[in-house]
């Protein structure tokens, strides 16, 4: 049964894959990660898996790592995960092009999959708007906004894009041009 470590264990979306992967019975909680500092560190959750602030060790058995914490801390466990040959899923957002061209790096050497939504919703939504951005043309304009809980961590961009106000416009110049 492959091992799965979780980055961000005791944050809102890392609690929610600990629980999907205790649901799951082709998976198993391998190690659950935490930044440095967190009172959660060294503490034990299921099946006595001791939170580790240290992402090389918390990588040894796994063979997957999931992911969505902050650009930052992304980019550091992928770097530790890319070195040890562990798959990576990634739903953190707010990566850069920069940050994004070091995911790429990393891709050519472990199997990544990097979606900034994993929402059904989000992601039919944003075809959507750039459906009817196609169809109706320069004309208009198509924008999709989002809205997240209260306590969502604000970041550079939102999952649909935009650094400032959680939207994206997609019109005739974004054509074909690819989601971030």
């Amino acid at each position: 049964m492959p091992k799965v470590l979780v980055v961000g264990a005791m944050g809102r979306m890392g609690q929610r894959v600990r629980a999907a992967i205790s649901e799951a019975p082709r998976l198993t909680l391998g190690a659950a990660l935490e930044a440095p500092g967190h009172p959660s560190v060294g503490s034990s959750i299921a099946d006595a898996i001791e939170i580790s602030d240290d992402p090389k060790a918390a990588l040894s058995g796994c063979e997957v790592a999931i992911d969505f914490t902050t650009p930052a801390a992304t980019l550091q466990v992928m770097g530790a995960a890319a070195a040890a040959g562990v798959a990576y899923v990634c739903g953190t957002t707010g990566f850069s092009d920069a940050e994004r061209a070091e995911i790429g790096d990393f891709a050519a050497r472990i199997p990544i999959v990097h979606a900034p939504n994993f929402s059904l919703s989000v992601n039919i939504l944003t075809w959507l708007t750039r459906e009817a951005a196609r169809r109706l043309g320069s004309g208009y304009d198509a924008e999709l906004v989002e809205i997240h809980h209260s306590e969502k961590r604000r970041c550079r961009r939102s999952s649909t894009g935009d650094p400032n106000s959680g939207s994206r416009r997609f019109d005739k110049s974004l054509r074909g041009a690819a989601i971030p």
